[in-house]
C-alpha cells in the first residue's frame, strides 16, 4: 500500500508540475496576444495596403461595385422603357377612343336612316305580313339632315 501511495504522490507531483508549466505557457501566450493586439493597433496603413489579403479584397470590392453599377443602369433603362411603353399605350388608347367616337356617330346615323327607310318601305308595302312599323325613332345631331 505504501508503494501505491508513493506512486500516487509521484503522479500528483508530476501532474502539478505539468499544470504549473501549462499555467506559465498560458500566461506567456496571453502576454504575446496582448502585445500582438498593441502591435496591430499601431500598424501603419501602408503595411496593411501591401498585404495580399487586402489587395484581393480590394479587387473583389471593385468587381462587385462595377456589377452593382451595371445592374443599376439596367434598372434605370428598364424603368425608362416601361414608362415609354406606358405612354405609347395610353396615347394609342386615346387615339382608338377618338377613332371610335368619330366612326360611331356616322355609323349610327346611317343605321337610323336605314331603319327609317325600311319603316317607310314596309309601311307602303302591299304585303301585310311584312309590315313593320318603327315608331318614335329619334336620332341626336344632324345624321345627314341638311
Amino acid at each position: 500500500m505504501n508503494q501505491e501511495l508513493t506512486e500516487l504522490r509521484e503522479l500528483a507531483s508530476s501532474r502539478l508540475t505539468e499544470l504549473e508549466s501549462l499555467q506559465l505557457q498560458y500566461q506567456e501566450s496571453l502576454r504575446v496576444c496582448e502585445q500582438l493586439k498593441m502591435d496591430l493597433k499601431t500598424l501603419p496603413e501602408a503595411v496593411v495596403v501591401e498585404t495580399t489579403e487586402y489587395k484581393c479584397l480590394k479587387s473583389q470590392y471593385s468587381v462587385l461595385f462595377n456589377e452593382a453599377q451595371q445592374i443599376k443602369s439596367h434598372l434605370e433603362e428598364a424603368k425608362n422603357l416601361l414608362q415609354t411603353t406606358k405612354n405609347v399605350h395610353l396615347r394609342h388608347i386615346e387615339q382608338m377612343e377618338v377613332v371610335n367616337y368619330l366612326f360611331s356617330t356616322p355609323c349610327l346615323c346611317v343605321l337610323f336612316s336605314l331603319l327609317r327607310i325600311y319603316s317607310i318601305y314596309f309601311s307602303l308595302s302591299p304585303f301585310p305580313l311584312l309590315f313593320i312599323r318603327v315608331t318614335n325613332l329619334r336620332v341626336s345631331g344632324n345624321c345627314g339632315r341638311r
